[in-house]
């Protein structure tokens, strides 16, 4: 089952290294594939991708930004 967007994809309330590796599994690069419905919760900037712009969004929630 998946979910609608957020900075803590596997919506336990905090961002860790689950969501990191959930994320991992999902990335592909700027423009290059439609996210899928399962990986759209990673694609924080809604291009339909999930690349260097939603690693950063998520990077910046990691660390408490």
């Amino acid at each position: 089952m998946c979910q609608t967007a957020s900075e803590t994809a596997d919506f336990d309330g905090d961002t860790d290294l689950h969501d990191v590796a959930g994320f991992l599994g999902c990335y592909s690069g700027s423009g290059s594939f439609e996210a899928g419905r399962c990986c759209g919760v990673f694609d924080f900037g809604g291009d339909h991708d999930v690349d260097d712009a939603d690693w950063n969004a998520l990077r910046a929630a990691l660390v408490g930004q």
